[in-house]
């Protein structure tokens, strides 16, 4: 790194830091995007100087995105992937199976969002605002979470549709009505009286069901369905101090909901139950809209993400595996999960010879035609299974060398092609022409 460059590095350095005092300790305004870049600029002179990347980031020696080992094994069909783009922000891409894109969506949080005022300050202060949580609609409108940050709606043109005020996070489901369901946050400064032992700063976590013109249908508090249901145990796993509980922050840390459709095989589960995915519990925990809850998964998986309902008396899991971590060969797993039992059915997980390991974040799809497509978040890839065979992979690779990290990837139903995507783009232009 030449002279010029590391003193510029470290006068942004500087004004981060003397941003950070102003805006934290003195409590004043500043506006979050000049202060989340500098911020920024503090991260960047850090990486440089220490020779490490973000957990976002990693080298890479590869030029090609995309690894076509089986193409008539691949389910047929476009790709939605959302992750980390070259402009250090977020961006969602549709590609085709050869990697090449279809179309694309720039999705900065600074230009979508530039006078937000509902994002608490502690919040501004420690996440970075990637997307978790994306759907592409029928008309081609993108609704997607910004973590910690809001919910939006932009059409194929990148205009907003709509803004949701709240802090959103980690999912977006859509239910057989075209509701939209995610999850919400309130961070808390002060110590509730009905919630012994939780302190000033921990995070209130909610359930939002939303029209497709993003109002508030109902909300669902997470504390109220645990308490109701005699659950309360975990509320207070997660933090203590000498034996007495100490809750603060990110206790739970839900980070799915999914709804039991019609369309499958009742048994416990009936249509309209709601399941949510608590991390820093592991566990899972199916209720009905009254709040009853019906079923809890825990103890046969490690800081999971992604459930989804196979049938009305089983669930299949992103299991992070996530204490293998430090381990010679860390490890994550698909598994799947009955009503009847807690043995795990292991449907896939890697090894030294396949590694498939995420220690945050994960997804994982089930294909019409029976693969398996699974984003290996952390690590920027995803890869598509028939078996266990790999038969489609996908790497995000960046300039410079880097791979950025994934959110997920989707496979996308036949009705979506470039032609789609086309008469979507000029429709969105013409409208802006009026």
């Amino acid at each position: 790194m030449n002279f010029d460059k590391m003193r510029k590095l470290i006068s942004v350095a500087i004004l981060a830091f003397m941003l950070g005092v102003i805006t934290t300790d003195m409590r004043l305004f500043f506006p979050y995007g000049l202060f989340q870049l500098s911020k920024l600029g503090f991260e960047e002179i850090r990486s440089k100087l220490s020779g490490e990347l973000p957990w976002y980031l990693h080298r890479t020696e590869r030029d090609t995105r995309v690894d076509v080992i089986d193409r008539n094994a691949v389910q047929p069909g476009l790709s939605l992937v959302t992750g980390l783009g070259p402009h250090n922000h977020s961006q969602a891409s549709v590609i085709d199976v050869d990697g090449n894109v279809i179309h694309n969506w720039q999705l900065n949080w600074r230009e979508l969002w530039p006078d937000a005022t509902h994002v608490d300050q502690h919040i501004e202060e420690t996440t970075r605002p990637f997307t978790h949580g994306v759907k592409l609609m029928d008309n081609g409108d993108l609704v997607f979470s910004l973590e910690y940050a809001g919910l939006f709606r932009v059409n194929p043109c990148g205009d907003v549709v709509w803004r949701f005020a709240r802090m959103t996070h980690h999912s977006i489901h859509i239910d057989e009505q075209g509701a939209l369901w995610t999850l919400g946050l309130d961070y808390v400064d002060s110590e509730p009286e009905e919630l012994p032992s939780y302190q000033a700063g921990y995070y209130d976590f909610s359930i939002l069901k939303l029209s497709t013109d993003g109002e508030l249908m109902h909300e669902w508090r997470l504390f109220d369905v645990l308490r109701q249901n005699n659950l309360e145990s975990l509320m207070y796993m997660s933090s203590n101090k000498r034996g007495v509980p100490v809750l603060i922050g990110d206790t739970l840390h839900p980070n799915d909901v999914k709804i039991f459709p019609s369309t499958m095989k009742p048994g416990v589960f009936q249509p309209g139950d709601i399941m949510i995915s608590m991390r820093n519990v592991h566990t899972i925990a199916v209720f009905d809209p009254n709040m009853k809850v019906k079923k809890v998964f825990t103890g046969s998986f490690v800081r999971q993400h992604d459930p989804d309902f196979i049938d009305g008396n089983t669930i299949s899991v992103f299991d992070n595996y996530t204490h293998t971590y430090n381990s010679q060969a860390p490890f994550s797993r698909i598994v799947h999960l009955s009503t009847e039992s807690y043995q795990p059915l292991i449907r896939y997980q890697g090894s030294q010879s396949t590694p498939f390991f995420s220690h945050i974040m994960g997804k994982h799809e089930q294909l019409q035609n029976g693969n398996l497509l699974i984003t290996e978040a952390v690590t920027g890839r995803a890869f598509e299974l028939k078996g266990n065979e790999i038969v489609w992979q996908f790497y995000n690779v960046l300039p410079q060398g880097l791979i950025g990290f994934i959110d997920e990837v989707q496979r996308l139903g036949p009705q979506f092609n470039q032609a789609f995507f086309n008469q979507a783009v000029e429709r969105c232009m013409v409208n802006e022409d009026k």
